[in-house]
């Protein structure tokens, strides 16, 4: 039996090894489905934050979102474009701080009903000392006013959107001026939904390292909070693949075989 068990073992290594891998964080230059969006080159004409660092001119960028006073709304909007290397979702917020916080956040979802784009509004929740979490709340319809939804879709494993919001908007009685104040831009991006098609958990996220007026030009710094959850962590990142679930099968029938 432990000469069957060793050779089932091998098989099932060796699946593992020759199965296709999930695509990781890092995408050659070459492929066709980087997130990149315009305006964020040499000369770059509108705020751009990027994740992973130095990946816009070698192409490896997997969560992006731009932002410039919209050129076809004068001085009421500004426009907003977003796109990340996940299916699920991603988004953006507006922060007093680094730190996800109660933050203003427009985020834009692949419904799974239709698979089409939707927009919402949502609000990041103050931490919890007793729980240690934020937590984050989409508004009422009542309250999905000020952003209006240019463009969306989701090709080859890339979420794009783009959407218009209102210079002036109160959000749960906070005001959000975006010409006159500063702000900590966030990005965030994942896989997974809740089961209302909210936000479930971040598998990327990128701050600014200083609050930044919206209306300026360039790439920005981004934040030490800056992080890529590891895949497998159950929290937006790539399930165990089916051939690792078979490997540890093998093992454990082999255990039980020996006892």
């Amino acid at each position: 039996m432990e000469g069957v068990c060793v050779t089932f073992l091998a098989v099932a290594i060796l699946a593992v090894t020759t199965l296709p891998v999930a695509r990781s964080a890092t995408v050659r230059a070459d492929a066709s489905d980087y997130v990149a969006l315009d305006g964020c080159g040499a000369s770059p004409d509108r705020l751009c934050l990027a994740y992973p660092d130095n990946c816009i001119a070698s192409h490896t960028c997997t969560l992006m979102a731009t932002v410039r006073p919209d050129p076809a709304a004068a001085a009421n909007k500004y426009l907003f474009e977003m796109a990340a290397q996940y299916s699920g979702y991603v988004a953006v917020a507006l922060s007093e701080s680094d730190l996800m916080g109660v933050d203003s956040v427009v985020e834009c979802i692949q419904d799974p009903a239709d698979h089409t784009v939707k927009l919402y509004q949502s609000l990041n929740k103050a931490l919890n000392t007793t729980t240690g979490k934020r937590g984050n709340k989409r508004l009422p319809a009542e309250e999905q006013t000020g952003v209006t939804l240019a463009a969306g879709k989701v090709q080859n494993g890339v979420i794009r959107c783009s959407f218009s919001r209102d210079t002036v908007t109160t959000v749960r009685g906070k005001k959000y001026d975006l010409a006159k104040e500063t702000w900590y831009l966030q990005a965030a991006a994942g896989n997974r939904l809740n089961a209302d098609t909210s936000m479930h958990h971040h598998t990327e996220w990128v701050a600014t390292g200083s609050a930044v007026s919206l209306g300026t030009a360039g790439l920005v710094k981004d934040s030490h909070g800056s992080r890529r959850d590891p895949p497998n962590n159950n929290g937006g990142g790539q399930p165990p693949s089916a051939s690792a679930a078979v490997l540890a099968l093998v093992a454990v029938l082999c255990a039980v075989r020996a006892l």
